[in-house]
């Protein structure tokens, strides 16, 4: 099955858009400038707490009172002073002052938890080489570059799922021509499940046994009972719920984890807030 005319024009258009949109971001990202000796580490997160994590209190009009009358006064007199008394103890929380905002969820959880290590430090490394390659870190300018991938990554994304339909609806048919054996199967030397095309490749079909869960405390019960309870572990979004609930409660997390804050990047579409 070969495809029709519109659909090469189609795949020439994209790659052509893909290319142009990879080739800009390597321009706008020039070599970077050399570090200079004794720059500032990145700040690390604030250390954990052992036992129950300290969840800050709405502050009292005292308490704001007394905070407000803090950031009037010169920096050298106000020692100390901060959200909700930051200078020791644990901070209480204050109302954001801006109209109609309110404090996030975890807002008063997060200054009392160190930031999330990175998973895979191989993979930081070359974040960080990255990062270095970002010249302009102005807020703006790397926000607006930061909404330009993300587009450009959903476009990709786009075209790859519409190439992966197109790759499986060719993968169908092609079993239904290899269980017909239909002309080009086992040509040029090759066996019934292959077709060998003149380029030198060849596709095979192969079929191959392959498990579906159909009752999963069934199979849960089953693994347990077989020896496969070390291997059936907790999904990463339901341990992440647990802990989540449990930090808004004060509570540590469960059993052979540790709570972190972690940092996500949110991009907010046009008239979406």
């Amino acid at each position: 099955m070969e495809m029709n005319s519109r659909t090469r024009v189609r795949f020439m258009i994209i790659s052509a858009a893909l290319f142009l949109a990879v080739t800009t971001a390597f321009a706008q990202n020039p070599p970077p400038a050399p570090q200079t000796a004794g720059a500032p580490a990145p700040q690390q997160g604030r250390g954990a707490t052992v036992g129950q994590i300290p969840i800050p209190q709405p502050c009292t009009p005292e308490q704001i009172a007394a905070a407000q009358a803090a950031a009037n006064q010169p920096a050298d007199a106000a020692g100390g002073r901060g959200r909700g008394g930051r200078g020791g103890g644990v901070p209480c929380q204050m109302t954001d002052p801006r109209e109609g905002l309110k404090p996030g969820k975890y807002d008063a959880i997060i200054p009392s938890l160190p930031k999330m290590p990175a998973s895979d430090p191989s993979y930081q490394e070359r974040v960080e080489a990255a990062k270095a390659d970002i010249t302009n870190k102005d807020a703006v300018a790397m926000a607006t570059e930061y909404v330009r991938l993300r587009k450009v990554k959903d476009i990709i994304n786009a075209d790859l799922s519409a190439v992966q339909l197109l790759i499986t609806a060719h993968e169908q048919l092609l079993d239904i021509s290899q269980e017909a054996q239909s002309a080009g199967w086992g040509d040029y030397g090759v066996k019934d499940n292959s077709v060998k095309l003149p380029t030198g490749e060849a596709v095979r079909i192969q079929r191959e046994p392959a498990g579906k869960v159909v009752d999963e405390e069934a199979f849960r019960l089953w693994g347990i009972a077989n020896g496969y309870e070390r291997q059936m572990k907790l999904h990463h979004g339901t341990m992440n719920g647990i802990v989540k609930e449990r930090a808004l409660a004060g509570e540590p997390g469960p059993d052979g984890t540790e709570t972190y804050a972690y940092t996500k990047v949110v991009f907010v579409k046009k008239g979406a807030e």
